[in-house]
């Protein structure tokens, strides 16, 4: 009989509704509290993943305000990204795209 292998986990203080890997190591969370006053962030983070599954701190963070990020896709080439909004108190869902993204290197 396989064994499973348990990876590491990490809270990051909301609860993620959406992830998505945009390069080997790098991944997006996405989630919070919603439009209630709960005192939990919505926002979208970066967060890395290393060889054996452990997760980082948040290289950075985007604050959504009182906007949910439930959804996510990343494009194949890892530069653009797509995040759906749930505003309230509407039930719909908005879908905002904003990449900047450059891996370029200067001299």
């Amino acid at each position: 009989m396989a064994h499973a292998t348990t990876l590491g986990y990490k809270k990051y203080g909301s609860p993620v509704y959406a992830s998505a890997w945009y390069s080997e190591s790098n991944i997006l969370l996405a989630g919070g509290g919603g439009a209630m006053a709960s005192g939990l962030k919505n926002r979208v983070l970066v967060v890395e993943c290393n060889e054996v599954g452990h997760l980082s701190e948040p290289l950075l963070e985007a604050d959504t305000g009182k906007e949910l990020p439930s959804r996510l896709a990343v494009h194949p080439s890892g530069k653009e990204l797509i995040c759906g909004l749930e505003c309230a108190p509407s039930t719909h869902t908005r879908v905002r795209v904003r990449v900047q993204y450059d891996d370029s290197e200067t001299d």
